[in-house]
């Protein structure tokens, strides 16, 4: 069997590691998680994705605090593969010169969209499908060499969460790409330095609405990029409001006002007047409250109706 070393932290890195496992062609001999934090309000201590598998496979899980021990790990394993899906964490050079192969699971076409937010920047740029390609792990990023790659389409409302979970299904492939890989049956292609672009980071400045220049396609879009986190917001009688679930309605385009940012109802329905077209507003949270559906959130603030966000 093929002895794997797995690196990786939350529930998309999880879903890999158990199509890995349940593959008769691999063996995994330790899991490498970052370590368990404490989340929400309440800050409860709580495991990660990647750790949980243990329980039901009793495969021995670390959580180095240093780079140095994964080096460590990797040298009492001595793996055939060191697969990294999803850690999170940078590795030391050193422990890229243990296994035979070090594969990653990166979600875009290499070399466009190196970095951290790939999915985020197809849906911003509108474009109407992305890739998970499955490359080679090496000290130089720009060196990373690409064994395969696998389309994934984007709908016209999905979201970044919508597309890790149609991605978490590449599983299978990215198992059948290990064999592939283990019996040179795939051969890693160079990136073309000439088509690289590369993921800008997200900042607070790209989750606030700005209403003097975003039409309200531009701002759906930011929705469905920065959906599950960190969302988009605006502000209503200065409380940051977020806005969890909107829509565009073509019937609406006809009926713009020239005045923006003007919350207003059409036919029963809340709409944020942008500078092209109108944003129906599905659902929405205010700061320190509970989301809620736009209907209940207008009973408890019915002044909400012909204000104007900033």
């Amino acid at each position: 069997m093929i002895k794997i070393v797995f690196a990786g932290t939350w529930d998309f890195s999880a879903k890999y590691l158990e199509e890995i496992i349940q593959d008769w062609r691999f063996s995994v001999s330790a899991i490498i998680s970052q370590e368990d934090k404490k989340i929400w309000r309440k800050q409860i201590l709580t495991e990660t994705e990647t750790k949980k598998i243990w329980k039901k496979y009793w495969i021995p899980v670390f959580q180095p605090e240093k780079k140095s021990e994964i080096t460590e790990i990797l040298k009492n394993e001595k793996p055939d593969f060191f697969v990294v899906v999803a850690y999170w964490k940078i590795l030391p050079k050193e422990s890229l010169e243990i296994a035979k192969f070090n594969i990653n699971a990166h979600w875009s076409i290499l070399p466009k969209y190196r970095g951290a937010s790939p999915i985020q920047s197809a849906i911003l740029n509108w474009d109407s499908e992305t890739w998970i390609s499955t490359m080679n792990l090496e000290e130089k990023m720009d060196a990373w060499a690409v064994w395969n790659i696998h389309k994934c389409k984007i709908e016209k409302f999905d979201t970044t969460e919508k597309i890790f979970e149609k991605m978490k299904w590449f599983a299978k492939n990215f198992c059948d790409d290990l064999g592939k890989i283990f019996k040179w049956e795939l051969k890693p292609q160079k990136q073309d330095e000439n088509l690289a672009t590369y993921c800008k980071k997200i900042s607070k400045e790209d989750w606030k609405i700005n209403f003097e220049k975003e039409s309200s396609k531009e701002i759906l879009q930011k929705l469905n990029a920065f959906t599950p986190w960190p969302w988009v917001f605006c502000y209503f009688w200065e409380k940051k409001l977020k806005i969890l679930k909107a829509s565009f309605d073509k019937k609406c385009e006809k009926n713009h006002i020239k005045k923006p940012w003007k919350v207003i109802v059409i036919d029963k329905k809340i709409f944020i007047n942008t500078i092209h077209w109108f944003l129906e507003i599905l659902e929405v949270q205010l700061e320190w409250k509970k989301a809620q559906k736009i209907s209940d959130f207008i009973n408890w603030n019915q002044n909400f109706i012909w204000t104007t966000l900033t």
